[in-house]
């Protein structure tokens, strides 16, 4: 790759260097992102963009017309070939190098092998991203219908196929339904199986990095019920006591505007935290840890009352 000067890319002196329109870059991180359906152009929807960054450049507000006509048309080939000159670094690095191309960029990550299912992630020109997100949600409902299906039937190989579904999701899914995938995924794991690989769990937990319709905390007391069934008390509680300080937690979704249009924050809300009270009394009870049991039984009640989760209330009532 050739390299130029700033001053000969744009055709100036180098006295006049100060003049030129410097790049500019704009990171957002848990943010939104509107779509129009092309089908129902009337409707805007919104989906949940992990990091968003906006190329550009900073132009002086006195440049001439001259300067104007001069500069733009390399500001837009610029911009218009970024994915190129990334993707042609990126494919020209050498394996060997003691840095990795995303470390020398300064990225927040670096692909190697350790990464875990999911981690990686995609860069998506901002156009495409809702059509994206769209499709991931129609894929993710579809999957849901077939599971339940599945499941009443009482079947192994449809559920086998469903779950390499969701697996594809974690994948390759755009927007909020990432976080929802992993923790359906992760449910079904907890209700419905018995022999759970080592790896699964990190794979789930990967998800609580993003806030999005609660999942985050979801996903906590989720990998903390998948630790339990292998028997691992230990990573068990370690999760729950992070997911536990989460719990009505909720509202700071709302706040930050990371709650999706098909999520019920309130109600849907009140149904994790009721699970995560049931998982920590669960790992607690296990491990002896009464007391921390009795301290936490009054808000736990109160939720359920709340809620009219009966279950929920009789596992309180037990500890007051």
């Amino acid at each position: 790759m050739v390299s130029l000067p700033r001053t000969l890319s744009y055709g100036v002196e180098f006295e006049e260097a100060h003049r030129i329109p410097k790049p500019y870059i704009q990171i957002e991180r848990n943010c939104r992102a509107s779509y129009v359906d092309p089908k129902t152009t009337d409707q805007v929807q919104t989906f949940f963009v992990p990091e968003l960054t906006r190329l550009g450049y900073l132009i002086n507000d006195d440049l001439t017309d001259d300067e104007l006509r001069k500069f733009i048309p390399t500001m837009f080939d610029a911009l218009c070939r970024v994915h190129e000159i990334l993707l042609d670094g990126f494919a020209n690095h050498s394996e060997g190098a003691e840095l990795s191309f995303q470390a020398r960029l300064g990225a927040d990550i670096e692909f190697d092998n350790n990464l875990t299912l999911g981690e990686a992630g995609f860069v998506v020109p901002a156009i495409l991203y809702g059509g994206l997100c769209r499709y991931s949600t129609d894929r993710y409902n579809l999957l849901w219908a077939q599971l339940r299906e599945a499941l009443a039937q009482g079947s192994n190989a449809p559920l086998e196929k469903v779950l390499d579904g969701f697996f594809d999701l974690i994948k390759l899914s755009f927007g909020e339904i990432y976080g929802h995938s992993a923790n359906t995924l992760a449910a079904t794991f907890v209700e419905h199986y018995d022999n759970i690989a080592e790896s699964f769990p990190p794979l789930i937990e990967n998800a609580s990095n993003y806030p999005v319709d609660y999942q985050d905390v979801n996903a906590l007391s989720n990998v903390a019920l998948l630790w339990k069934k292998m028997n691992n008390l230990e990573r068990a509680e370690e999760a729950i006591d992070r997911a536990i300080l989460r719990v009505g937690s909720w509202m700071e979704a709302v706040v930050n505007q990371t709650n999706s249009m098909f999520f019920d924050s309130e109600v849907d809300c009140d149904v994790i935290d009721a699970e995560i009270y049931e998982a920590y009394f669960a790992i607690k009870s296990q491990l002896g840890r009464v007391d921390e049991c009795k301290k936490m039984a009054p808000q736990a009640k109160l939720l359920a009352e709340k809620t009219g989760l009966e279950d929920l209330l009789a596992t309180a009532n037990s500890y007051l």
